[in-house]
């Protein structure tokens, strides 16, 4: 089985065992019911979290090779040796 299915199948084991745990004791089916709720849910929306910090890296990356095009630009006009080092250009040069 790919480790992708494992994956998925590995949380539904947990969510199942936690409600099963939480539906034998007081007022089961409800806290069961909510259990079940509040799993999905994080699973869902889990990774939202991640999501500004990923924009943030995705926009890095298209910066960085827009500097290395300016980079290979000033190579060509021979304002510089190589087009990373336009990371050690200034304003004031």
């Amino acid at each position: 089985m790919p480790s992708s299915e494992v994956a998925r199948k590995k949380p539904n084991r947990a969510e199942k065992q936690l409600v099963t745990a939480i539906r034998a004791g007081h007022g089961g089916l409800f806290k069961a019911s909510l259990a079940r709720f509040l799993a999905r849910r994080f699973r869902e929306l889990g990774g939202l979290r991640e999501a500004p910090k990923f924009a943030i890296i995705q926009r890095m990356g298209i910066f960085h090779q827009a500097l290395l095009a300016a980079g290979r630009r000033l190579v060509e006009q021979g304002m510089l040796g190589a087009p990373e080092d336009i990371s050690f250009y200034t304003w004031q040069n």
